[in-house]
């Protein structure tokens, strides 16, 4: 993810991020994180995530993420391998949203 998003022009996000609470308190680690903006990327493979356990656990995360603010980019490693040109875009346009870079589009 780390090369895809930096061949592609994207700023690199910190890797293997620990996100606390307000209270400091351990919520979890994200795979890829923008921290200043609250931007966080995992990439799910099958074999980590398909058990019950991982799923009911990577929800239960995701929400106490989004609780505290943050935004949360689920992609599969299959959308990384074979969809990397999306994936890439979706970050930095997420990125340039959360910045307030956004460029305006011109209509033809």
């Amino acid at each position: 993810m780390l090369t895809l998003l930096r061949v592609r022009g994207v700023p690199s996000p910190i890797a293997q991020h620990t996100v606390l609470d307000g209270h400091g308190q351990f919520v979890g680690v994200v795979d890829f994180a923008f921290p200043e903006m609250k931007y966080a990327i995992e990439v799910d493979g099958y074999e980590s995530h398909a058990g019950l356990r991982e799923f009911r656990h990577d929800r239960v995360r995701q929400n106490e993420l989004v609780d505290l603010g943050w935004t949360v980019h689920r992609f599969t490693w299959n959308e990384v391998d074979r969809l990397s040109s999306r994936v890439a875009d979706r970050v930095r346009l997420r990125h340039h949203q959360l910045l307030g870079t956004l460029k305006p589009t011109t209509a033809v």
